[in-house]
């Protein structure tokens, strides 16, 4: 009797045994899971544009698809500005904006329109990859400031620009692609007259935007469109990108762009 007690005892400390390391690769499985960060790819191509006296618009492009978002605040917080760790990020969802990309994620383009505004006002943001908050690009510099403009009195007339962009082949359309537009002046092309507008292709390639909302370099009046100015359209997908000038008195459809 008494060895068949000893062979009790050993077979159930072997279970106990077994069953601890089991629950101890668990528990180590899980902890690495909280606390290590989420795959991210930082922005790379930053762009601040669309800027009104109530909105504006944020973009990039990463190297490989990724879920994305920005945080933003008008007043920076310590929390904030120095949380990495992936899984507070939920924490964050009651406390400040949450603004979603725009473009169907996961994506290589982003972006991300600030709504509801104040005139004249700095905020405070941080981007978001794959759940993780970022504070700097993929060259490791801190995110441009960000400041609405104020408000004008003077409404513009629409003036609807639209074209499509290509992939390099020049028969597809590319979808999902950044666009920007800006105005340069037709004798110095370094000298850039008017504020950034960008928005990004639909399935076929095709993307539109409304002139009338340009704005001086300065955001201080809206921009009148001159013979003497150029459209300086730039599109963005990932690694591949493509530009032209074209007269901004010329403008409908405004010339195709083809990603190389």
């Amino acid at each position: 009797m008494k060895k068949f007690g000893n062979k009790i005892s050993l077979t159930s400390y072997r279970y106990f045994k077994l069953i601890l390391c089991l629950f101890v690769a668990i528990l180590v499985g899980f902890l690495i899971i909280i606390f290590s960060p989420a795959p991210t790819v930082s922005p790379q191509n930053l762009r601040i544009s669309n800027v009104t006296d109530s909105s504006l618009s944020i973009s990039w492009t990463t190297d490989k698809p990724v879920r994305s978002q920005v945080i933003f605040s008008q007043q920076e917080n310590r929390i904030l500005r120095s949380l990495q760790l992936s899984f507070l990020y939920p924490l964050l969802l009651e406390k400040y904006n949450i603004a979603q990309n725009e473009i169907t994620n996961p994506s290589y383009t982003h972006h991300v329109t600030l709504k509801n505004l104040k005139p004249n006002s700095s905020y405070y943001y941080r981007i978001v990859s794959n759940n993780k908050v970022l504070k700097t690009d993929a060259n490791g510099k801190i995110l441009p400031d960000i400041k609405t403009a104020s408000a004008l009195e003077k409404l513009s007339m629409p003036q609807p620009i639209f074209s499509r962009v290509f992939q390099s082949d020049g028969k597809t359309g590319a979808a999902d692609v950044l666009v920007y537009l800006v105005l340069i002046d037709g004798e110095n092309t370094n000298l850039i007259k008017s504020s950034t507008l960008s928005t990004f292709t639909d399935i076929r390639g095709v993307w539109s935007l409304d002139l009338g909302n340009l704005r001086q370099f300065n955001q201080e009046s809206f921009h009148e469109i001159t013979k003497e100015d150029l459209i300086f359209l730039e599109a963005r997908s990932g690694r591949y990108y493509n530009s032209d000038f074209q007269s901004a008195t010329l403008r409908q459809p405004a010339r195709f762009v083809t990603l190389k």
